[in-house]
């Protein structure tokens, strides 16, 4: 930035300084106000900006520091095979990606086998809940989890299930109302043995 140049996000006043004192500016802010997408940006603070102090260097007032915002979701979401009874198993792998900045905190990724509506953050009912690791920029990482239906008493029939990164609300992100997936898969009738079997 310029002396002088618009469009500044916040501007400060600063007391006279006599030599060797610092002063320490503070401002708290929320990315979503300002309309900034998850991706790696960077701040910059440029000092004496309206050019109120004749100084003998001009070229050393300007430092920046990187900041980032992250943005999670479920990029796939499978549970193999997709058609079979309740006694068969079945493998669900879900993926989850940053599409923002930065490294992501450490998260949980919840899933439902059923569901009707989208899931809530903290909701409770999940069938599955899975440690998600710190991700980078477009990273992904592959979850998965084996399960027979019969466990869980599932009606015969077709059934929506639905994973959510970031249950916890532990990442701050650019959006939070992209981070879940659904997938939908069958429960078919168990045939019976045939006649005279034990």
């Amino acid at each position: 930035p310029q002396p002088l140049e618009a469009g500044a996000n916040r501007v400060w006043v600063t007391p006279a300084l006599a030599p060797g004192v610092t002063f320490i500016h503070t401002w708290t802010f929320t990315p979503a106000g300002y309309g900034f997408p998850a991706d790696a940006h960077t701040a910059v603070a440029l000092a004496d900006w309206a050019e109120q102090v004749a100084e003998t260097n001009e070229d050393n007032n300007r430092r920046g520091a990187t900041w980032a915002i992250y943005d999670l979701l479920v990029s796939g979401l499978t549970i193999s095979p997709q058609s079979g009874d309740a006694n068969t198993a079945r493998t669900v792998t879900c993926v989850v990606k940053n599409i923002g900045g930065g490294t992501t905190p450490e998260t949980r990724t919840a899933l439902w086998l059923k569901r009707t509506s989208s899931p809530q953050p903290l909701e409770t009912g999940a069938n599955r809940l899975w440690v998600t690791k710190p991700l980078i920029r477009m990273e992904t990482v592959t979850l998965t989890w084996t399960f027979t239906p019969k466990t869980y008493g599932l009606a015969v029939g077709s059934h929506t299930a639905v994973a959510l990164a970031d249950w916890a609300q532990q990442a701050a992100e650019g959006s939070e109302t992209n981070n879940n997936r659904g997938y939908t898969w069958q429960l078919t009738a168990t045939k019976a043995p045939p006649g005279g079997s034990d």
